[in-house]
């Protein structure tokens, strides 16, 4: 297990440096970025990116556009955001 939870620290961590510059990006290429390292990592069924304000920029799959441009409202992920670190966290609901 421990050796799972490293490799998925691993792509992420990976995955951070890939967008470190996305500002600079098209919301296109973000999303194409997230897809591709969705689709290759294989350890997560969605991923997110999220401004240092909570504010989705890009997500993936597809069937989550809906949130760019939508604040994260749950403590969990306002803790990560304050504490500038990511985290594995459980499914969150938006309104």
């Amino acid at each position: 297990m421990d050796r799972l939870l490293r490799s998925m620290k691993d792509s992420l961590h990976y995955s951070v440096e890939v967008l470190r510059n996305y500002p600079q990006m098209t919301t296109d290429e973000t999303n194409q970025k997230l897809e591709l390292l969705r689709k290759t990592s294989q350890f997560f069924n969605s991923i997110a990116l999220i401004d240092e304000t909570g504010r989705f920029h890009s997500t993936s799959p597809s069937s989550l556009r809906g949130l760019e441009g939508t604040i994260v409202t749950s403590e969990v992920a306002k803790e990560m955001l304050k504490k500038k670190s990511g985290v594995f966290i459980h499914a969150f609901y938006y309104n």
